[in-house]
């Protein structure tokens, strides 16, 4: 699912940026209302979050533009000083709002009740399901016989990366590709790192019928075994 904001305030649009991460989403920042306009002529994005302010409360022309470019869902983000403007977005085509500042759980739900609107049913909610592992979608969420646990984004990826090819090796130049866009050589620290904190996170053990394990100068594995 992608995304797209456009926010004069460069650290609050940073900051969105890595909460919807987190949570799955591809978000991108535009800076400007040329550049919003770009993106909407691409069709790059499905959700756009607008954040008004004085800098931003003349672009209201994007949204209807964006709605008739295909944009699916518009969610605005104002302080409750600009309320006026919010209900001039919503008549110009906006889906819902959310008073500034921001809460990320609070964000990032109202993010997933429109990203689920575009989903069909079948894929809202299981992703990938191997043995007691559930790994869902929008936002990321990963169940351990019911139980959530707690995942930052890459730790995530890195997860579902090894249970979607249980039983293969992964070098690392494969993981570090996959997962940080990166040359493996660069990335044997953290990607150890990482690896660790998912088999602990996990419980990746012989005893829970997966093992988590190194491939002696090659990189990593996810076995299921047969017997627990």
């Amino acid at each position: 699912m992608h995304l797209a904001i456009l926010d004069s305030d460069s650290v609050r649009a940073a900051r969105i940026q890595r909460s919807l991460a987190a949570a799955g989403y591809v978000c991108q920042f535009c800076r400007s209302r040329d550049h919003l306009s770009d993106a909407i002529d691409a069709r790059t994005f499905d959700i756009l979050l607008f954040a008004f302010d004085e800098k931003t409360k003349g672009v209201l022309p994007q949204i209807v533009q964006a709605k008739e470019k295909g944009v699916r869902k518009i969610l605005l983000l104002a302080e409750g000083k600009l309320a006026s403007l919010v209900s001039r977005g919503l008549a110009a085509g906006a889906d819902d709002y959310l008073c500034l500042p921001l809460r990320p759980h609070e964000l990032q739900m109202r993010i997933s009740v429109l990203a689920g609107l575009l989903v069909p049913d079948s894929m809202q909610h299981v992703y990938l399901k191997h043995g007691d592992y559930v790994f869902a979608r929008f936002p990321n969420r990963l169940l351990y016989r019911g139980i959530n646990i707690p995942l930052a984004a890459k730790e995530f990826d890195l997860a579902l990366l090894f249970f979607r090819h249980a039983g293969m090796p992964l070098s690392r130049a494969h993981i570090a590709e996959a997962i940080w866009k990166q040359d493996g050589n660069e990335m044997a620290r953290t990607i150890d790192t990482h690896v660790s904190r998912v088999r602990n996170k996990l419980s990746l053990k012989r005893e829970n019928g997966f093992l988590l394990e190194q491939v002696y100068g090659f990189g990593y594995q996810l076995r299921i075994l047969t017997e627990k």
